[in-house]
């Protein structure tokens, strides 16, 4: 499994330039778990109904943009703090991941994202995907 955190961005930067501070979204909070199935969000919920992101923070993150033909970046999610209705996240994107572009109907369907062109609004998904053996197999085949 892993974490799908999508936004709308004002360039396809921000992910790289805000990591490793606490970053804020507005109205984040509402949007976990759209686009995820409920039996997987049922497994990372607490027993009020509240994310647990504790739980979450233990998966792989894969950040992007709310548009079409637009990079992905691999990276760790370190710490969630629950601020009103806005989330702020401490994260970490390696270098020695790939940056992905998310491109083409093969990607999508390797990522588990179906039919998701464009992506969608802001949101923070789980995906019932092994997204490292998702990425070997893209490049693999790819041939890069």
């Amino acid at each position: 499994m892993y974490n799908l955190l999508v936004i709308q961005g004002q360039d396809k930067d921000e992910w790289q330039r805000n990591q490793g501070r606490m970053y804020e979204r507005d109205n984040f909070l509402e949007r976990v778990f759209q686009r995820t199935d409920e039996a997987i969000s049922n497994q990372f919920k607490k027993a009020s109904g509240e994310p647990d992101f504790g739980a979450l923070v233990k998966l792989p993150c894969l950040f992007t943009y709310e548009e079409s033909r637009v990079p992905a970046y691999i990276g760790w999610i370190i710490k969630v703090e629950v601020h009103r209705r806005s989330l702020r996240i401490e994260y970490y994107i390696p270098d020695v991941y790939p940056r992905l572009e998310l491109d083409s109907q093969r990607v999508f369907d390797a990522l588990g994202l179906g039919n998701m062109r464009p992506i969608g609004t802001t949101h923070w998904a789980v995906k019932d995907i092994d997204l490292f053996e998702a990425i070997v197999r893209l490049f693999y085949t790819s041939g890069k």
